[in-house]
């Protein structure tokens, strides 16, 4: 009895899952179509998130710095807030807290390209600088001719 419960509550728990990918790409997608993403801003992004990732795999230097792959989070949440406005039913009267709010959706709209765009290529960047940096100082300290032990 005890295995079905088990395997109930772990096909509800895949279900779960499934739907929160699903919906987590249903909304990155409206994100992107919105914000006039193409295909080569999300080769873009992953070239730079696959190259991040590999460096932090082979420098241990970059791996210090390892809390900067937060931005790719924060450009994939923000494309997902885009998309998330996609489906909310708004239209812009005369009121001027809708027109409040339209200026912040287009604010919040040039926020998420800028990130987009720049975060993932700044970041590789970052890592990249770290990680030659680290191993020039390293191969520097080990080329560097042992003091002389001595009687001063």
């Amino acid at each position: 009895m005890k295995t079905i419960f088990t395997m109930f509550w772990g096909m509800l728990g895949g279900v779960f899952l499934a739907f929160g990918v699903i919906a987590a790409i249903t909304l990155i997608g409206a994100g992107a179509n919105q914000l006039g993403f193409t295909e080569w801003t999300a080769r873009y992004y992953i070239l730079c998130l696959g190259i991040c990732v590999g460096t932090l795999c082979y420098s241990k230097h970059a791996r210090k710095h390892w809390p900067a792959m937060i931005f790719f989070v924060i450009a994939v949440i923000l494309v997902m807030v885009i998309g998330f406005q996609t489906f909310m039913d708004f239209t812009v009267g005369n009121n001027p807290v809708d027109n409040m709010i339209a200026n912040l959706q287009s604010g919040g709209v040039m926020v998420a390209k800028a990130v987009m765009y720049v975060a993932p290529g700044a970041v590789m960047a970052f890592l990249i600088f770290i990680s030659i940096d680290g191993a020039r100082g390293s191969e520097a300290l080990e080329s560097a001719p042992a003091p002389a032990v001595g009687n001063d």
